[in-house]
């Protein structure tokens, strides 16, 4: 996984750990494709190597509180295996495949955060 697709919050799969965790900072090398991935609360910091990142499914969209597929004018839409979401008349973005990628475009339409529901 490339660092410069990664900001805070997004969930990645630890591979050491085989467990799903939430970035919280990413330090990059200058000068290299690799950055090392901060989580809260513990002392490891792997290398983005050692991270990949989460197959979105539609249970993962229940997780985040998702009933349906409209995410206020947008709408997630399965086509072909793939995700995409569609504004009122185009395409905002084909082929979503990961969580990670699924937040940071909620954030960048809204703003907010994409919260986990217990």
């Amino acid at each position: 996984m490339k660092g410069k697709e990664l900001r805070p919050g997004n969930y990645v799969l630890d591979v050491p750990s085989n467990e799903h965790k939430i970035v919280y900072g990413i330090s990059h090398l200058e000068g290299y494709d690799v950055a090392y991935v901060h989580y809260k609360n513990e002392f490891d910091q792997p290398a983005t190597f050692l991270i990949q990142p989460i197959v979105i499914t539609m249970d993962w969209l229940k997780k985040f509180g998702f009933t349906g597929t409209d995410i206020g004018d947008y709408t997630i839409s399965l086509i072909n295996g793939n995700f995409h979401v569609l504004g009122s008349f185009e395409p905002i973005a084909n082929n979503i495949f990961y969580v990670h990628q699924l937040q940071n475009l909620y954030y960048a339409l809204t703003g907010k955060e994409l919260i986990l529901n217990p």
